[in-house]
Order: structure tokens, then sequence, then C-alpha cells
């Protein structure tokens, strides 16, 4: 579990062991390690270091040193991928390169690919408010998959500088290039393609989005189209050649985060074993070890607890579980927590998971962001970049699987 370091004392003091021992139910030293990542100031570039006067004049800020980093290596034609930290603005990178190649040929256009609709949608409004808001640029920007109703669809074909889609959308879309007006225009003119979340597509679900690109490349080259490349991902070991693989095309990286963090704690949380299922560990089987581990309290039932102290305690919280249904019973479980609490109080607490109803989804995502909520519990639905805000802590039950997912959920 990490706890981003909410800045006050109070903060700091939730998870110390006399807090613990004085407020936390049944309290038998669970944590096991703790560690504090130390909080690191940004590294800046100015804008007009990098973008051209029309765009530099709008920005309003300054780049990170990463952003600034990546925007050089596309104005020398390199493919970029970009593994810095969670929230540390690489939507930025591709939202500027769209609005230097607009600028340079208003016909230019780019195509977004995102892994899950809800991230396409969020993406959507973002780049609105960047590129139509604070660039102030005549951009058509639109979503194109299975929710976009055909009339919709025919507008963004026929008139859209930016297309967000999915890969498995783009797979359904691509025969139809040549039977429609409004693709041959929007490939003859692309310029840049974006992946998102690049770090989502391996194993087989790698391999299908790698033939998916290759097919893509080879309908733009029939339309004369050389588009640059975008990768954003999570830091993982190798990622030229992640997104060479990805794409068959070579790439330049851009690792070194210039963006500021808090200070931050992880903490490594062990549930205590239960008095009463110890005492039959020994079912006879021989193996006492796995009985030992049986009577260990569960691990979801701990994080509620965990979650349940530090929502009751003013830290908003977002636990990750590794089911929909673990989303719903894990809600009912940290309201029954917080009832149990020595410090008496309430908390406004929901689960969230793609199987819930697209208005759910985004009411829980801006209750999230703007701290109207106390705690979350989510699948990974939230572990990508859907812009939730900064909580103050996370709660992880259990390992997610990859170092990435790890990093990715505690970085929320």
């Amino acid at each position: 579990m990490l706890r981003p370091d909410g800045g006050t004392a109070r903060h700091r003091e939730v998870l110390s062991e006399s807090e613990l021992k004085e407020s936390f139910p049944d309290w038998r030293e669970q944590i096991r390690h703790s560690e504090r990542l130390n909080a690191q100031s940004a590294e800046t570039v100015a804008p007009e270091d990098v973008l051209q006067d029309r765009l530099a004049s709008r920005l309003g800020h300054d780049l990170y040193s990463h952003q600034a980093e990546a925007l050089d290596l596309l104005a020398a034609d390199e493919n970029v991928v970009i593994t810095t930290s969670t929230s540390s603005g690489k939507t930025l990178i591709y939202q500027l390169q769209i609005a230097r190649n607009h600028l340079a040929n208003d016909d230019a256009t780019a195509l977004c690919l995102f892994p899950t609709k809800a991230l396409t949608n969020d993406q959507e409004q973002a780049l609105n408010d960047g590129l139509r808001g604070e660039l102030d640029l005549d951009t058509h920007i639109g979503t194109y998959d299975g929710d976009t109703k055909d009339e919709r669809k025919r507008t963004v074909r026929e008139n859209a500088n930016v297309i967000l889609t999915n890969p498995a959308g783009l797979n359904v879309y691509l025969p139809r290039h040549n039977k429609d007006r409004g693709w041959h225009r929007f490939y003859s003119n692309l310029e840049l393609v974006v992946i998102d979340e690049g770090h989502e597509y391996g194993g087989v679900m790698g391999t299908h989005v790698a033939w998916i690109l290759r097919r893509l490349r080879r309908v733009l080259a029939h339309y004369g189209a050389d588009p640059q490349f975008v990768i954003t991902t999570a830091t993982i070991g190798n990622p030229a050649a992640h997104a060479s693989t990805l794409t068959g095309a070579e790439f330049s990286v851009v690792s070194e985060d210039g963006s500021p963090r808090g200070n931050r704690d992880i903490v490594l949380w062990e549930p205590p074993l239960d008095d009463e299922a110890l005492e039959g560990y020994d079912d006879g089987s021989g193996d006492l070890m796995e009985g030992f581990e049986q009577a260990r309290r569960s691990s979801a039932r701990e994080a509620s607890s965990v979650t349940a102290h530090l929502a009751v305690n003013g830290i908003q919280t977002l636990q990750f579980t590794t089911a929909r249904q673990g989303t719903e019973i894990g809600a009912k479980q940290t309201v029954q927590a917080v009832r149990d609490h020595p410090r008496d109080g309430y908390i406004d607490v929901e689960p969230y998971h793609a199987g819930l109803g697209k208005r759910k989804r985004r009411s829980v995502e801006n209750q999230l962001k703007s701290a109207d909520l106390d705690a979350v519990i989510s699948t990974n639905a939230l572990e990508l970049g859907i812009d939730i805000g900064s909580v103050d802590a996370t709660v992880t039950d259990s390992y997610p699987g990859t170092k990435q997912s790890f990093w990715q959920q505690i970085g929320r």
C-alpha cells in the first residue's frame, strides 16, 4: 500500500504505531515493512525554448523536462515512447505535437488509441480543453467507437482532425478505408498515431494489437502517409523493444521524469492470524503450513479495515481489488469497518468497475475528483490514466500481478 504524503502531521501519524495501537481495531502489529519515497521537485523548461511563439505564449506554464525532451525528439522526426510516472503530464506531449502539426497544416490529422472507452472519453475532454480551450485552435476532436451514434460517426469521419478510438474498434473500421471519402481524407493526412497505456498490450492481446497496427501502417502507405508514433506507458524494463515489437517502428525513449511529487510512504501490511481458526489449523493432512495460512484473516476484509481507518481520519482513499464483485463487497465491508472503528465517524464510499452504467461511472469519477467521496473501492478500471485528481492514499488488496500494475495503482 502506498500513501502519498498529505502534507500535514496528522496524515503522517495515522499509520504510526502509537496511533494504530490506540485506534485501529484488533491491532496486532500487521505492518511488516514501510519505506518513504522522498519528495521530488520539478525540473522545468521554458515553453519558448521548445515551441513556436503562438503556442508558447498561450500555454501559460513551463514544460516539465521530460515533456520538452519528447517534443524535441518529435521535432527531429523521431518516434517516442514515454515511460514517466502516473500523472506526469504525458497527455500534454501529444497534445502539443497535434497542435504543432495543425499550425503547420490545418488538414493534418491524428489517431489516438486508448485501451478502454472510459479513458477515451476522459481524454476527449482533456484534448478539447487543451487544443480548443487553452491553445485556442480550430480543431475538431471526436470519439469513434461502438457507443458513437451513426450520424455522429459520419460527422467525425468527414471533419475530425483528431479521432479517438480503441484497437478493437480500429480493427473493425480499417477495412472500410476505401469505401468512404471521410476515411480517405483522414488517412491521407494522418501525421501522428498515439498509443496510450502501451504497457497494456502484452501477451495474446499485444500480438493482436501488433497485427492491427501493421495493417494500419499498410493502409497508410497506400495513401502516402507515414505518421510518427507516440506511445505512453508505465515504467517497464524494455520500452524501446516493446514499442518496436508493437508497431514495427524504431523508437527513442523518454524516461527521466521531470514532474514534481510529494513524499510517499509505502507500507506492507500482513493480515493477522485468526485465533479461532488457528486452534484447529492442523487438519490432519500433514501440510501444516497450508493450514496455518488458511487461518490468516482475509486480505480483502483487512484491506477494507485499513481503508476505513484512513477515511475516518480524513484521508481520501482509493482501494484496488481484483474482481467486480469484490468492489461491491469491499464497499459494504468498509462501511461496517467504520461502524466498528473506535473513532465515531461517517464516510461516503462507492464501488467502481467497468460493469457499472456510464452515468454512474462518471458520477463516481467526478465525486472522487472533487473530494466528495471519502473512499472508492475499484477494480483496475481506475488503474489507467482517467483523471480523478490526486487522492491521499491507495490500498492494494494483494499483489496486482505485475510491477507495472503495482506502480500504476500506488501512483494514483
